[in-house]
């Protein structure tokens, strides 16, 4: 077997909403880069005998210290997980990646309460949002929101939630919400939040927000203006997650 590579803070964990690097969360999904690992194709999610996102696929198994993580999808580039929990209160954690039995070396990251992202239609770290407007159909340029409706956006990072978060737990209700305070703003205006919490029937760490577009954002044409997304003291990137907005 190639020996897997450490991934490193100058790339190689990323934030899977914003591709960006930084501090990571509890319950923030993540893609690491590693070497070594050799897969003909992608091994996607399953639920392990207890209902739960399985820890291990692909032979690939992704530890944050000692805890294993929730797997999202793994091929011979990237493993995508699930920040553990119990990684709350810590100030770092040491990440590594294990495949069929061959451990990376440990990489150290920081840990923060909070690491927001906003998901994009395409996957990049800018560009439309995945937002959908009060019909739900996917928000575009075609199909802008009325201001004064409600639209649904999807994020990661939200930090613990009320109950407590549990590791590959498939949400039900009632829903979990992040115990940090949320808000966003859209074209630079506060938008009324309206819901933020977990997905229904969605794995914990993936969650939504409902909010109100506000009035006054386009002169008469559609436009697109930027969404930012604050959870405690950390907000989703400057770089431009848009929205298309139109008057009502």
């Amino acid at each position: 077997l190639a020996a897997l590579v450490a991934c490193s803070l100058g790339g190689g964990i990323v934030h899977a909403a914003t591709l960006g690097t930084g501090p990571v969360a509890p319950g923030q999904m993540v893609v690491v880069y590693a070497t070594g690992v050799n897969l003909a194709s992608t091994a996607r999610m399953q639920l392990d005998s207890a209902g739960k996102v399985s820890t291990f696929i692909g032979a690939a198994r992704l530890f944050f210290d000692g805890t294993q993580a929730p797997l999202l999808s793994v091929n011979s580039g990237q493993v995508a997980g699930i920040v553990p929990f119990d990684v709350e209160g810590k100030s770092e954690v040491l990440v590594r990646v294990e495949y069929e039995g061959v451990q990376s070396e440990a990489v150290r990251v920081p840990v923060a309460q909070t690491s927001p992202g906003l998901f994009t239609q395409e996957g990049t770290p800018t560009g439309a949002g995945l937002i959908f407007n009060s019909d739900f159909s996917l928000n575009s340029k075609d199909n802008p929101a009325a201001e004064g409706s409600a639209v649904t956006l999807y994020w990661s990072g939200g930090g613990q939630t009320d109950p407590p978060g549990v590791d590959g737990r498939i949400e039900v209700m009632p829903l979990s919400r992040p115990r940090a305070p949320v808000s966003i703003a859209i074209g630079g205006k506060p938008a009324p939040l309206l819901f933020a919490g977990a997905v229904p029937f969605g794995w914990a760490g993936l969650l939504f927000a409902e909010v109100t577009v506000p009035a006054e954002l386009s002169s008469g044409d559609p436009v697109s203006v930027p969404v930012v997304l604050t959870a405690g003291s950390a907000s989703s990137p400057d770089t431009p997650v848009l929205i298309w907005v139109r008057k009502p």
